[in-house]
């Protein structure tokens, strides 16, 4: 867009880019969501407050690292010399998504249009520019993206809330992660009930093997010895072209599962380090769905590959390649089947320094994926051999190579040209059968999963749908993105219902009770694929969600309801953190331990006494404490201790009082205790003893004989505490400290008294 000048924003940290024409600034992700129940006032975690369905809003994420960064585009969006907006996020659903929540949350009314392109080169970009289109154009688009976010919400938090409950443990639900749950505890299962049988068949010397087989290794053992030395007839000898093209290019699912086969990298691992890549301008944008480049990119790849060549490693491969021709064909170019983003290739900023082992590992996977797909066919002739002995057929199938093309860089494991046999053998030869043997034959079960394998299932969801439409919905699709897909695997790992050992991820026994514990209509994949077609429905046509809305709703109140009104075995989760706590003191009901419990002090048998436990809890604050009763104040107390604590009266004044613990049925109480009252001296009028009162120092015969110094003087501007008082009984006078102006200054007042129409006032005498 030719804006070079950075312009960063009042917190010194984000900044966008300007010219003339425009500011440029990036969204980094979701800026702004829908919340959370707590939002929107459910706090409760019980039955009762279930279902949980607010009308939405718009707010901003609870990442507080990217309130800046709202602030700024904020700010951007108000200028005035702003005077059209320009959406240029990823051209699919969450791209529109993420930019209309923005656009809402700042309820920004200024004219918007759409920038739409697949490709990151220079041209396109500009091209796009060229032809912005009105937002209007998708708003369909943002329909069926906003429909997702909320139901998926409304699926999820009461999915999830609701099993929390029951289970009181941490539990998580949604409408692809616990379908995922499901297959792999399916498959778990099917792994753990396989019965696997024992056959034996007769192989020849050169590998053929018998299609008879036999239950009894005795009888197969009979038969390999009367074969033995018998003539050996080829009755078959079936010669046939074959070929294997070349693979695709890299999609991030293709590149996660090829790197966790031959690295061990998990999906999530594989996506981490692709954005670092990315992120140093190695690669093109790694969170894509395609595995095809746009027709824009023919001379870059060519640009690329020439680049390569200069490299030892490549070159003799690169020259070999531009000699014979590079193919830039349907299998690298194919507009129509590139989504938000194109294949993931190297970009020209080629380096092999300045990178991680694992970065670089993954770098390469990525350029040899390229040069394999710009390579010719791997081709050859496949064999198919049967031969007849004794009258028992035997099979052999082998592969002789005709041009080896882009198998020549792949790994041995991926080439099968150890099929290939010394001797070979027309129709109608014969030769003598030695050396043959019996072979044991082990039925296995299916292997358990890896990162690799899920990703696939993902990736290829419809193949376990069995309706056509439903099926057609999700093909070329899968469940989740292939954004979301490693963060999803590792949710479930992360809340203990998969473990991944080594490679493979298998369920735990948490995870197996949880997924037999609900009903089909959560964990059902099919579920994922009417949502899907739905939301396409929803994208082309703009049709009314309220339909797809009633369904979700309609599901969740039957899940509740269902779960309300029969027997259901608690869940427990064998993961769930046990929580330390601080023990204060001995229990004085039970015996037990007294712990710390965050909001109160609990005995740890801490359940009701209806469920036979203790009960004893003692709330760290009340209402008429000021603070909260420390640990160390609740252990005197336990130990039949008193305690001082700052009490508040009716008028929010605060004074200390002291309190001890008295158990009572249900909870404990705080009983506040007579303070014992401490004499300051003898009344000089009637020799009964003086007493501090809240508001003055008083004789203990009260009105009775009258005196009383108040502990306010204010016509010599005195405050008189119990110190003074008690000088003044004894001594007679008391030393002073009154604030001056030109400081502090000490001054001595003896006490005098005098009386008055037969009342008595009691008065301080400054002396000289």
């Amino acid at each position: 867009m030719g804006a070079h000048k950075k312009v960063y924003g009042r917190d010194g940290k984000n900044y966008c880019y300007c010219n003339d024409d425009y500011y440029v600034i990036n969204a980094v992700g979701h800026l702004y969501d829908i919340g959370t129940p707590n939002d929107y006032g459910y706090t409760d975690w019980t039955l009762e407050s279930l279902p949980i369905l607010p009308d939405f809003r718009i707010m901003p994420t609870k990442d507080s690292s990217k309130d800046g960064l709202r602030q700024f585009i904020s700010e951007l969006m108000g200028r005035n010399d702003v005077d059209e907006i320009i959406c240029a996020t990823d051209a699919a659903r969450e791209g529109e998504l993420i930019f209309r929540h923005i656009y809402d949350a700042n309820g920004c009314t200024k004219p918007c249009k759409r920038a739409w392109f697949s490709s990151m080169t220079e041209e396109a970009i500009k091209t796009a520019f060229s032809n912005l289109k009105p937002i209007s154009d998708y708003d369909n688009l943002y329909k069926a993206a906003y429909t997702r976010e909320q139901l998926d919400w409304i699926f999820g938090m009461n999915g999830s809330r609701l099993y929390c409950v029951l289970d009181k443990t941490r539990h998580m639900v949604g409408r692809v992660k616990t379908p995922l749950l499901r297959i792999i505890v399916d498959r778990d299962n099917e792994i753990d009930n396989f019965q696997s049988n024992t056959a034996y068949k007769l192989t020849l010397a050169n590998g053929a093997i018998s299609t008879a087989e036999y239950e009894d290794k005795s009888l197969a053992e009979d038969e390999a010895s009367k074969a033995n030395g018998k003539t050996v007839t080829v009755s078959k000898a079936e010669r046939k072209n074959m070929s294997e093209n070349r693979p695709l290019l890299h999609s991030l699912s293709t590149l996660q599962m090829e790197a966790n086969d031959r690295l061990g990298f998990s999906a999530q691992k594989t996506l981490d380090i692709a954005q670092s890549l990315y992120e140093k301008r190695l690669i093109t944008y790694p969170r894509t769905d395609s595995n095809y480049l746009t027709d824009d990119m023919r001379i870059p790849i060519h640009n690329l590959a020439e680049i390569l060549a200069n490299y030892t490693e490549y070159k003799e491969r690169i020259d070999k390649l531009l000699e014979n021709g590079l193919n830039i064909d349907e299998r690298i170019i194919d507009e129509a089947k590139v989504s938000d983003h194109h294949a993931i290739i190297p970009t020209n900023s080629i380096r092999f320094t300045g990178m991680t082992e694992d970065e670089l590992a993954v770098y390469r996977i990525i350029i040899n994926r390229l040069l394999c797909a710009l390579d010719s066919k791997y081709e050859y002739i496949q064999i198919t051999y049967e031969f007849i002995c004794n009258d028992i057929t035997y099979r052999l199938k082998t592969k002789e190579t005709i041009q080896l093309g882009f198998k020549a860089y792949t790994d041995k494991s991926d080439l099968d040209c150890d099929d290939e046999i010394a001797v070979k053998y027309a129709e109608g030869d014969t030769f003598s059968a030695d050396g043959i043997s019996v072979k044991e034959c082990v039925t296995k079960p299916k292997k358990h999963f890896t990162d690799k394998t899920l990703l696939s299932v993902m990736d290829n969801i419809d193949n376990r749908i069995s309706d056509g439409e439903l099926k057609a919905a999700v093909s070329g699709k899968g469940i989740g993105t292939p954004a979301t897909r490693a963060g999803i695997i590792e949710e479930l790992i992360g809340n203990h219902y998969i473990d991944r050992n080594n490679k493979e991820i298998i369920s735990t026994q948490f995870g197996r009770d949880f997924i037999a514990s609900i009903p089909n209509t959560l964990k059902a994949v099919e579920r994922t694929a009417e949502w899907e077609q739905f939301f396409d429905i929803i994208q082309k046509t703009g049709a009314d969600s309220k339909p797809l809305f009633d369904n979700v709703i309609s599901v969740i109140n039957d899940t509740i309801e269902y779960e309300k009104n029969h027997t259901r075995d608690i869940v427990k989760n064998p993961y769930a953190p046990k929580k330390t706590y601080v023990v204060v003191g001995k229990c004085p009901r039970c015996g037990g331990e007294i712990v710390d419990k965050g909001k109160f002090y609990g005995c740890t048998s801490y359940e009701s006494k209806e469920n036979c436990g203790c009960g004893f809890t003692l709330n760290k604050s009340h209402p008429f404490i000021s603070g909260e009763i420390k640990p160390e104040q609740i252990t005197l107390l336990l130990d039949g201790k008193s305690v001082s604590l700052r009490s508040i009266n009716r008028e929010n004044e605060q004074y200390t009082v002291e309190y001890i613990l008295q158990d009572a049925d249900p909870f404990p109480k705080l009983i506040r205790q007579q303070a014992e009252k401490v004499s300051l001296g003898k009344c000089p009028w009637c020799g009964k003893n003086v007493y501090e009162g809240k508001n003055n120092f008083y004789c203990e015969s009260g009105r009775d004989c009258g005196f009383s110094i108040w502990k306010e003087d204010r016509y010599n501007s005195l405050n008189i505490t119990a110190q003074n008082v008690k000088e003044l009984l004894n001594k007679g006078k008391s030393k002073f400290s009154k604030k001056a102006l030109d400081g502090t200054i000490a001054e001595v007042y003896s006490l005098s008294y005098r009386e008055k129409d037969d009342k008595k006032y009691v008065n301080l005498t400054k002396e000289k």
